[in-house]
This record gives structure tokens, sequence and C-alpha cells, in this order.
């Protein structure tokens, strides 16, 4: 009996042990804590850029979500008459077509901007949009990522 009970604690001390290699990585931290029946958790990360549970396991399903950030494949690039950016991005569950809007004089705080190009997976994160939540619009704290390893996979 007491050799059960010693292996018992042994498998329960194995498996602590595994959780806590798992969360000893910056992406098992955020990926643990990304909780999809709360969203005012992954609204206010700042991680979320770059959290794969985010990107895949439909965070950005959520309208709130979608209200907040405009992620996928980028469709169209268009040059306002005012000097306005206008790009379309599809997003990545959805055959939803997005549209996200930067300003002349706000261009310059996105350098990831002057790399993109049709089919870059993109991500503009804090952006207002109106209650249609297909347009969105540059705000100070908005942040444009391009990606360059493919976040929308649909096996994670």
């Amino acid at each position: 009996e007491l050799k059960d009970r010693r292996a018992t604690i042994d498998n329960v001390f194995s498996q602590k042990k595994e959780d806590l290699t798992k969360l000893a990585t910056s992406e098992g931290r955020y990926s643990e804590l990304a909780d999809p029946t709360s969203l005012g958790v992954c609204k206010f990360c700042s991680y979320r850029p770059i959290c794969s549970t985010y990107h895949n396991k439909h965070f950005v399903t959520e309208l709130e979500l979608r209200q907040l950030d405009c992620i996928g494949t980028i469709t169209e690039i268009t040059p306002g008459s005012d000097g306005t950016k206008i790009i379309k991005i599809k997003h990545p569950h959805f055959d939803e077509v997005q549209t996200a809007i930067f300003t002349k004089r706000s261009l310059s705080r996105h350098p990831a901007l002057d790399d993109i190009d049709l089919s870059d997976d993109i991500g503009v994160f804090n952006a207002w949009a109106a209650s249609h939540r297909t347009a969105h619009r540059d705000q100070r704290n908005t942040v444009v990522y391009k990606y360059t390893y493919g976040p929308f996979k649909s096996d994670i």
C-alpha cells in the first residue's frame, strides 16, 4: 500500500512538473490564460497580436473583439485621394472582408504598412470600428502586425 501511495504521489508530482514546464514558455503562459468564455481577458491583453490561442481558438469570431481588431489576409490595398491608405482584409474564419483605414498623418506610426502586399497576413489591433464593425479606423494606440509565419492555422 505504501508503494501504491508513493507511485500516486510520483505521478501527481510528474504531472505538476510537466504543467510548470509548459507554462515556463511565454507562449504556454499566455495560451493557458486565454479564455474564450471571458472576452475581457483577451480584449485587454497586449499579447493577443502574437497569441496563437487568440488567433486559432475563434476568439476573433467574437463580435466584441472583431470591433476592436481586424485580422486576416490582405485582399486589396488602395491609396486614398487625401493620402489615406485603405486595406481590405479577409477574416481567417469567415468570408467577411473588413476594412482598415489609415490617415496620411498616422501612416508614420505604422512601419509595417510600408512592407505589406496582397495576400500578406496582417493584424490591426485596437482600431476603432463603428457599429457595423467592418470599417476600422486607426487610433493612437493602434498596432499593426505583418505576420511572416501564418498565424491562422486551423489545426491548432
